[in-house]
């Protein structure tokens, strides 16, 4: 928006320089009304026609603009489609290797020299129907090892969370809306209100660890819709986070799923946020390079 109001006060400084050209090129600009008639309807002149042309190809810009978001809403869509498709259809099997799968991807993030120096760590609790990685491990070997860790609690439906500190997995979540396990409000060795990561004065988080419908081997996620990870992600606690994104391997999007021939197969919009590590049992993938490993 504010580079459109740049190129129109752009567009009206020449217009006005064109004007100023056309009464330099009078002996006396205003030695007479004639003159200054002339200057003025010059003046009117460039301003209606350019202001106009400069109208027409804002409004150009606008509806290419709006065109783009749609295909790119269509391809999200298409590709949530056909990845829920797949895991209902591979269903069965999901379940009954997913603690073996969810224990091997937790096991290649505590390995990592990111996980053992953070101090802060953003994890969730898994929802088995939504074939989420169980990440409880990784949350137990946190607090274990005094880290601070803080687990999401959704607020409304404007893409709005918060992530309370927890110090026992066991204890302090409960089953919320949709069955989702959320930190409760209240600490129950206090009876008072949970600490707030988003109004902890200075607190920086090491890690985020987050969900995903799908990956992609560029490190773009597809979400479920709701855009509470990348509002999260793109505040100020989470600047410079190591974000990683878990999921299983029928979760990492191919090149079958999509006609695209490149890495980034998921569709960004300006908001999504892209990580820097997507870890499955069989696959690590890394922003920078993209580098695969077995």
């Amino acid at each position: 928006k504010h580079g459109k109001e740049l190129m129109l006060a752009s567009k009206i400084i020449r217009i006005e320089l064109k004007y100023a050209r056309v009464c330099a090129q009078k002996k006396s600009p205003f030695s007479n009304s004639s003159n200054m008639r002339e200057c003025v309807d010059v003046r009117k002149g460039c301003c209606e026609s350019d202001l106009t042309n400069e109208g027409v190809r804002v409004r150009k810009e606008e509806e290419d603009e709006e065109d783009e978001r749609g295909r790119r809403r269509r391809r999200k869509e298409s590709l949530r489609k056909k990845m829920r498709e797949r895991l209902r259809a591979n269903k069965q099997e999901i379940l009954n290797t997913q603690k073996k799968q969810s224990q091997l991807v937790c096991e290649k993030i505590v390995k990592m020299k990111e996980f053992e120096s953070a101090r802060v760590v953003c994890a969730y609790v898994a929802l088995e129907k939504l074939f989420e990685v169980d990440v409880s491990s990784i949350i137990t070997m946190a607090l274990e090892s005094d880290k601070e860790v803080y687990v999401p609690i959704v607020d409304d439906k404007n893409s709005n969370c918060r992530f309370l500190r927890i110090r026992d997995l066991d204890r302090d979540v409960a089953r919320r809306t949709m069955g989702i396990m959320e930190p409760t409000e209240i600490d129950w060795r206090t009876n008072e209100r949970r600490e707030d990561l988003q109004k902890s004065e200075g607190r920086k988080v090491d890690i985020v660890i987050c969900p995903g419908l799908a990956f992609d081997k560029a490190c773009n996620r597809l979400g479920r819709g709701g855009g509470y990870y990348d509002k999260f992600m793109s505040s100020s606690v989470t600047r410079d986070s190591l974000k990683i994104g878990v999921c299983f391997d029928d979760q990492i999007v191919s090149n079958d799923d999509d006609d695209d021939d490149d890495d980034a197969l998921i569709p960004l919009d300006p908001w999504d946020v892209v990580l820097d590590r997507i870890v499955a049992p069989s696959y690590s993938f890394f922003r920078k390079n993209c580098n695969q490993s077995q």
